[in-house]
């Protein structure tokens, strides 16, 4: 899966969609404005960067090679190279072999390209933000939680987002998992 450019972060609009199940091209714009909000909360909320590292991308293959820095590299993570393209997941880490295995093959070549590695599951927590802001209910300020037959919801007072999706995005906290 090769991405343009523009739509690289921590989770693309397809993936809001599929996480969402949205399936009408009505909140594209929306979603493409939001992702860059949702990917800033969470790192707010986190306190921790993405982890980021060097590599070499050979045009058809697979393989990225030349590793610098392994510790958080990890099959089932996604991992990015913004300036090519890059969107794929990790299926192999042959840290002996300095490489790692992606599922798809690269469509260009690049010497030290600059990757960053997306936790497992941030995609999830991040299209949660996102459909936060979507809905109607925090559009118009009403607050949801059940005590009873009465509803309303706790936000986090630092980033406005809903106590569950902070909690969700705590876990994160303890390092690149």
């Amino acid at each position: 899966m090769i991405k343009e450019a523009q739509t690289m972060a921590i989770v693309t609009r397809d993936e809001v969609k599929l996480y969402l199940q949205i399936s009408t091209t009505t909140f594209d714009s929306l979603i493409d404005a939001l992702i860059p909000q949702a990917e800033g909360l969470f790192l707010q909320v986190r306190g921790i960067d993405f982890f980021t590292f060097t590599g070499d991308i050979t045009n058809t293959s697979n393989e990225i090679t030349d590793i610098d820095e392994f510790t958080y590299v990890k099959a089932g993570k996604i991992i990015e190279d913004l300036k090519g393209g890059l969107r794929e997941l990790i299926t192999l880490v042959e840290e002996e072999d300095d490489k790692i295995t992606i599922e798809n093959a690269a469509t260009y070549s690049s010497d030290d390209a600059e990757l960053t590695i997306y936790p497992y599951g941030s995609q999830l927590v991040a299209s949660k933000i996102v459909g936060y802001f979507l809905s109607k209910s925090s559009a118009n300020g009403l607050k949801q939680e059940s005590i009873g037959t009465y509803d309303y919801t706790k936000f986090d007072n630092k980033t406005g987002l809903p106590t569950d999706i902070v909690a969700m995005i705590e876990q994160f906290q303890r390092g690149y998992c």
